[in-house]
């Protein structure tokens, strides 16, 4: 009687890890095809949204016109395997939106420094080559800190890599804000949870 109430025992225990392991298998399609529809939302939106402030037109056909050329172009993409985590990374793509109102303001300011060196032939520029260590833990992050530095003006990355990133800046104020760290940090927030 012990025998088969070990063998009904077993018998029950593994078809709950089967099923647990179905249940689980179901879970995680569930949301990979969740994460696979939000991905191509995200990047239908995307294109359609510079589709129509670069075009300019918003009749009816044209518009039809342009939903349909983002999605097929979305289906494409997809096919052909272009648009995973790497080529459109949805994972930052709402915080590097967040991010460029900040770096536009900082090109604002830096354009205004340089412009006023320039336009001053009293002042000095003090041109020096600046070695930054960067926080950035993807090659993703690496490139938008360094594209970052190059796009302010008084500031060229020279060269990149996983340990430090070589910039030549015009003042002392650019190197001063390199060495604060604070694009460094922000970009680092990008990135997290990546």
């Amino acid at each position: 009687m012990g025998e088969i109430n070990s063998n009904y025992n077993s018998l029950f225990i593994a078809k709950l890890y089967f099923f647990t392991q179905i249940n689980l298998l179901a879970t995680i399609t569930t949301n990979l095809r969740c994460y696979f529809l939000f991905r191509v939302t995200v990047l239908s939106l995307f294109l359609f949204s510079i589709w129509l402030l670069w075009s300019g037109y918003y009749n009816p056909l044209l518009l039809s016109l342009g939903v349909l050329s983002c999605g097929l172009s979305v289906l494409i993409a997809n096919r052909m395997k272009l648009s995973d985590e790497e080529g459109f990374p949805v994972e930052i793509f709402f915080r590097l939106l967040a991010y460029l109102p900040w770096l536009l303001g900082e090109l604002y300011k830096s354009g205004l420094e340089v412009s006023r060196l320039v336009l001053n032939p009293k002042t000095k520029i003090a041109p020096r080559i600046v070695k930054v260590r960067p926080s950035q833990r993807t090659s993703l992050g690496l490139m938008i800190y360094a594209n970052s530095i190059t796009l302010t003006p008084g500031t060229v990355t020279i060269s990149v890599s996983k340990d430090q990133i070589e910039v030549h800046t015009l003042t002392d104020n650019a190197e001063k804000d390199l060495n604060s760290a604070i694009m460094d940090n922000r970009v680092e927030a990008i990135e997290e949870n990546v």
